[in-house]
């Protein structure tokens, strides 16, 4: 199940309640710092900190046994998983078993960039970060490039 933080300033029992139903990790606003890490996770809701902007919006709604938050994507084969880490320039042993691959896919949050109606696409980025004088590595995955393209923007 993806991990899904709701960031808010409301721990009353009924939040609580409606955050346990939606199956969403709860986290206060108010203690989040720009100088911080970010919190690892595969979506975000409530009232997000410009830190997590980038990350794919999660609707929030209660649970089901139909209705859980979907699936992030990930490469159907060990060579695609390969070809990720490689593009976000994760070492790996050559001889490594497909757990131990998708453990450090999963480690280093390679899923790919869902980017929200708003949000450029990568090659949008890339375009406006090159336009500024910036320069890319050809390995770098698209959460690298979203990553310094927030840092860019001042996100």
């Amino acid at each position: 199940m993806p991990k899904v933080l709701y960031f808010t300033d409301d721990f009353s029992p009924e939040n609580i309640a409606k955050a346990k139903d939606a199956g969403v990790i709860m986290r206060d606003t108010r203690a989040y710092n720009p100088d911080d890490f970010i919190e690892t996770c595969d979506a975000v809701t409530g009232d997000v900190p410009n830190g997590y902007k980038h990350l794919p919006n999660h609707s929030m709604k209660a649970s089901t046994k139909k209705d859980k938050a979907p699936k992030m994507p990930e490469p159907a084969t060990v060579d695609a998983v390969k070809k990720a880490l490689t593009d976000a320039g994760v070492a790996y042993d050559d001889d490594a078993d497909e757990v131990t691959l998708r453990a450090l896919y999963d480690e280093h949050n390679l899923y790919p960039v869902q980017p929200s109606d708003d949000t450029p696409t990568i090659d949008e980025m890339k375009a406006e970060m090159t336009e500024a004088g910036h320069d890319f590595d050809g390995r770098l995955g698209d959460a690298k490039i979203t990553e310094i393209y927030n840092a860019f923007k001042g996100q």
